[in-house]
């Protein structure tokens, strides 16, 4: 019973339901429950519409080779893409991290290293926000041990190559306006304490 004719109404409401299913289920990483998600539309498209995909594979095999090569090609390009944004990402939750123990220690957040006698107390914040520091509590605390690894990664990596374009859609959402206005920042930080010490100058001169 064709129900759901592609292009009519029920099934561009089916798609959009779909759609937003899959993307709550993505950024909440329930990878399983996004393929289970998945493949129920798409049975339910052969059951209840006229989108046999099975038929279309038989009937065009070239192009449903085609397809697939392409979509899988985009994938990894797009999973490159997102693996470098997940890096950046731990580089900023880090940074700010260490910009938020500083102020709060009455220093100067942008400093590069934390000053000798803090770095007790600095390599406890970080033990307690980073498990892998905290198996390696003996080692000094390196990039390797505060990025993601990518053995920890894969299952997300391949749900990144196969659902690609919900994936950039949700990076455009989530993590571009947060990247856009981190760089405005970091762009103009040195305006913003040029600003500063020429208020505190005056605040010293009147002292």
């Amino acid at each position: 019973m064709e129900i759901i004719i592609v292009g009519g109404v029920l099934f561009w409401i089916a798609i959009s339901i779909w759609i937003v299913a899959l993307m709550l289920l993505l950024a909440s990483e329930n990878f399983g429950w996004s393929l289970a998600v998945f493949i129920a539309f798409v049975a339910c498209l052969h059951i209840f519409g006229d989108a046999h995909l099975g038929t279309y594979i038989t009937t065009n095999p070239l192009m449903a080779v085609a397809w697939f090569g392409g979509w899988i090609a985009s994938g990894v390009v797009a999973s490159f893409f997102l693996w470098d944004r997940l890096n950046a990402k731990a580089v900023r939750k880090f940074k700010d991290l260490k910009r938020k123990f500083l102020i709060g220690h009455g220093l100067d957040g942008d400093l590069n290293d934390v000053p000798d006698g803090l770095m007790q107390e600095w390599h406890e914040l970080v033990t307690g926000h980073y498990w892998r520091v905290r198996q390696n509590a003996d080692d000094a605390i390196n990039a390797k041990l505060i990025l993601p690894l990518l053995s920890d990664n894969k299952m997300r990596i391949i749900s990144w190559t196969a659902y690609w374009p919900l994936f950039i859609v949700l990076y455009f959402i989530e993590d571009l306006l947060v990247d856009f206005f981190n760089r405005i920042y970091d762009l103009f930080s040195g305006v913003y304490k040029a600003i500063q010490r020429r208020w505190e100058k005056r605040v010293e001169d009147e002292l």
